[in-house]
């Protein structure tokens, strides 16, 4: 499974996530096969090893990855420079292991993000918006 969760609302976006994780975790070691990346110094390199490694004694493992969206959000030289560094990375999702959870957590992303539409090829995309004054009457 691969998604990323994106948006303002991150009450909604954590309940997600939470959910994914009580979804997956029948006999309650999925805490001890999660691991959480920041992706703002995050490399390739690195998450291929994370999402390669089976789960130990559980059926799934669980890769959270923080702010990757982000750190490719805006336009500036390193931005696009760090995008290439990041060529690879719809052939890694492409050859995750069905074990692997890897879920990216980020805010607002646009759909010029350049990892957001690699993960959208792949994976699902799940939007949590701040409600407005309107959204919440009764």
């Amino acid at each position: 499974m691969i998604q990323l969760l994106t948006g303002e609302n991150t009450f909604t976006r954590q309940e997600a996530y939470l959910t994914i994780c009580r979804d997956h975790d029948s006999d309650g070691s999925l805490a001890a096969n999660t691991v959480t990346l920041e992706g703002k110094t995050l490399t390739l390199a690195e998450l291929a090893v994370v999402v390669r490694a089976l789960p130990f004694l559980s059926d799934y493992r669980l890769v959270r990855v923080n702010g990757l969206c982000e750190r490719f959000s805006g336009r500036s030289k390193n931005r696009r420079r760090s995008v290439a560094e990041w060529d690879g990375l719809s052939d890694l999702l492409e050859t995750l292991p069905d074990t692997t959870l890897l879920i990216f957590l980020d805010g607002k992303t646009d759909n010029r993000n350049p990892i957001r539409r690699v993960i959208s090829q792949i994976g699902e995309i799940r939007e949590f918006p701040v409600f407005r004054d309107r959204a919440v009457e009764p």
